[in-house]
């Protein structure tokens, strides 16, 4: 198990994070726990089929120094909740010494601010009562959404759900509304790792200082996307802050100039309900093609201008090509009887968004050359999706909308926002 730690974090991000292995094991324990997997196929599970678990409590581990917490997680979503269920279940730690502090209003936050039709691209089964196997989408092996939420593809406010049963069940110690706003390392460096430390807490007006042995950071990415171009901040003194939400610092990893006149998909509520008839989608993959499809069930038309031709790329990787469930979707729409069908626009660059001036949006794109690291054409198949005939390599293309461009290019995370 990994936990990450720093001196000095400002808000609710990390910078100069040092990874340390907790030394923590079931095994130094000298205690075995089992557990009964709970598949709702009738074995008389019971919460909902969160978890149903009876196990021997290891005993609990002690440290050298006294501290407030022997944990403090910073994120209540799926990897917060899961690390502090593995810590308090697996481990043994006292659910009063590991403390989940979130600034969110309710357990999975992030998930619950997912667009409507947003669902997981990895699959849940509920075979776990009899296979004993893993739901690919469980935070921990006793627990199975499911079996929970009776759905193979979970949309966000259901992941979050199932996320706040294993809170409520596992009676974990979650602090909401709570922003970290620093972490300083009290420990002496030649001991050769960090820690204790101090965490600042602030909810409301009320500012807490406390004091923890380890410190996982698991506050994720969804609440830094990258849609800002780097002298932009989002603190309110812009001249064009009517496109932006938060007080975060701006990410620059795949800016270009413009991109603060974008809509990024992370802030779309539900595609059918977005105002407008027609967009253009810059990024492709899975974030790219999930708004394509959705927008054309909508019957809104729209155009993806991707850098790579992701519809047709077949590597043996499945974090570089589409997940099936992606493809079928997309080959669903792309349909000859199926109205509108989406455009596909690639290998693009975008190179800026500009306002023309008459209400549109104008979105400049480059057509790519071999010396842009082009994957070689060996890497892709033949996956049945029509794409439109690209241009001379070199030559900019400008596409017209009269609604703001979606962006569609991934998010910092809460590290390397900072």
């Amino acid at each position: 198990f990994f936990f990450q730690a720093e001196d000095g974090i400002r808000d609710i991000g990390v910078t100069g994070v040092q990874t340390c292995a907790l030394p923590i094991s079931a095994s130094a324990n000298g205690n075995e726990s089992s557990s009964s997997v709970s598949s709702g196929s009738g074995n008389g599970g019971d919460n909902n089929n969160v978890a149903t678990t009876a196990e021997t409590k290891p005993k609990k581990p002690e440290f050298a120094e006294k501290t407030d917490y022997d944990v403090v997680v910073v994120g209540a979503g799926c990897s917060g909740i899961g690390t502090a269920l593995m810590l308090t279940r697996t481990f043994g730690l006292d659910t009063n010494k590991v403390l989940v502090a979130d600034r969110g209003k309710r357990v999975g936050e992030s998930f619950r601010r997912w667009p409507e039709e947003m669902r997981f691209i990895s699959p849940s089964f509920n075979q776990q009562g009899w296979t004993q196997s893993f739901d690919l989408n469980a935070i921990h092996y006793d627990t199975s959404p499911a079996s929970m939420l009776r759905s193979e593809h979970p949309t966000g406010e259901e992941y979050a759900q199932y996320l706040e049963g294993i809170a409520e069940q596992g009676k974990l110690n979650v602090a909401l509304e709570t922003s970290v706003v620093s972490v300083t390392n009290l420990g002496k460096k030649e001991n050769g790792y960090p820690g204790p430390f101090k965490v600042e807490v602030r909810k409301g007006d009320d500012t807490l200082k406390i004091s923890t042995r380890y410190v996982v950071w698991a506050a994720g990415e969804f609440q830094f996307p990258r849609d800002q171009k780097p002298s932009e901040t989002e603190d309110g003194k812009s001249d064009k802050d009517k496109h932006s939400k938060g007080s975060r610092p701006a990410s620059s990893s795949s800016s270009f100039p413009g991109a603060e006149l974008c809509l990024h998909n992370s802030k779309v509520d539900s595609w059918a309900k977005l105002p407008g008839d027609e967009f253009v989608v810059v990024g492709g993959y899975e974030s790219g093609i999930d708004a394509a499809v959705n927008l054309a069930k909508a019957g809104k038309k729209c155009r993806v201008l991707a850098s790579t031709p992701c519809w047709n790329l077949q590597t043996g990787d499945p974090s570089s090509e589409l997940a099936p469930f992606t493809s079928d979707r997309l080959r669903s729409v792309l349909q000859h009887d199926f109205s509108p069908q989406p455009k596909l626009f690639s290998p693009l660059r975008v190179i800026a968004v500009d306002e023309l001036g008459n209400g549109e949006y104008g979105v400049a794109a480059k057509w790519k050359t071999a010396d842009d690291g082009e994957a070689p054409p060996t890497a892709y198949t033949s996956g049945g999706f029509r794409a439109e005939v690209p241009g001379d390599a070199g030559s900019i293309k400008v596409f017209r909308t009269k609604n703001r461009p979606i962006l569609c290019t991934g998010f910092e995370g809460s590290v390397a926002a900072q």
